[in-house]
């Protein structure tokens, strides 16, 4: 099963670290509750895989850390995931 949603806000993609994924008000309410840390997480635009590492339950964003360390979950822009990305969540 999984999930598809849109990154509001671009955020930075450093090697290795965590990338924010900033949700809009309609897919807080309704898809932030089924995101769970450890689930995969797959960028559309260029098929970076990643995994939710954390999950602002109380805000409207998730952090997706790379799938390894030396890699960035990052957007066709290098170093950057950008606003209007699209990410799949699978579970």
């Amino acid at each position: 099963m999984s999930l598809q949603c849109t990154n509001q806000t671009a955020s930075q993609a450093l090697k290795g670290g965590a990338v924010k994924v900033t949700l809009s008000g309609t897919e807080t309410g309704t898809k932030l509750p089924e995101i769970v840390v450890g689930y995969k997480a797959t960028m559309g635009s260029t098929a970076n895989v990643g995994y939710v590492c954390s999950v602002d339950t109380y805000g409207n964003s998730f952090k997706v850390c790379p799938r390894n360390p030396d890699e960035r979950f990052e957007s066709v822009e290098k170093g950057y995931l950008a606003a209007s990305e699209l990410i799949t969540i699978t579970f």
